[in-house]
């Protein structure tokens, strides 16, 4: 179960491109690569994205929507560790969370504050937290990246989260094709 590369990337992207009448540019090829690389996607992952793509997209899937694809949506992989902690409450059943469903559980206060205090409100407070615990290790995986394969790691960091994501991403965008072109990677 290897990483994808972006040979792997670039075959799934031209079988997506033949579905949707589209091509892409080299550097929107190599973009799309980066990013899947960065995420950590297996191959298996890959190819399991790209036939959901191709048998339920009614449009050229953005990265982002190939990961779901691959992995699930993360609103579904925070209901599934809900579900799994009712279960075990409920049923005595053994405890199966995924890394962020546990540091999403203690983070509440752990296992015996759920069990002692179960309200309404909980579900709620799970999801919120599971979120937000998603969203730190993503931040965590891109300031851990290579310099070369990640970016500036103070650019990364610096993000200003009021400022607007699609022009924050356009420029950052065009900045990473300039510097993969500069050390051959595109």
């Amino acid at each position: 179960m290897g990483r994808v590369t972006k040979a792997d990337v670039a075959q799934g992207l031209t079988v997506l491109e033949s579905r949707f009448g589209k091509t892409l540019t080299p550097d929107a090829v190599v973009l799309y690569a980066r990013i899947l690389i960065e995420e950590g996607m297996t191959r298996e992952e890959w190819k399991a994205a790209v036939m959901a793509a191709f048998r339920y997209s009614r449009f050229f899937p953005s990265p982002q929507e190939l990961i779901e694809y691959a992995r699930g949506a993360e609103d579904e992989l925070a209901e599934t560790d809900w579900y799994h902690l009712v279960d075990s409450l409920f049923n005595n059943g053994p405890l199966v969370l995924s890394d962020t469903g546990r540091k999403a559980l203690a983070s509440l206060g752990g296992w015996a504050y759920v069990r002692e205090i179960f309200h309404p409100r909980l579900r709620e407070e799970f999801l919120r937290a599971w979120k937000a615990h998603a969203k730190r290790e993503r931040r965590q995986a891109l300031l851990a990246l290579p310099e070369q394969a990640g970016g500036d790691r103070e650019e990364i960091s610096d993000i200003d989260d009021t400022e607007d994501p699609t022009e924050w991403a356009m420029k950052w965008a065009e900045k990473e094709m300039r510097r993969w072109k500069k050390l051959g990677l595109s």
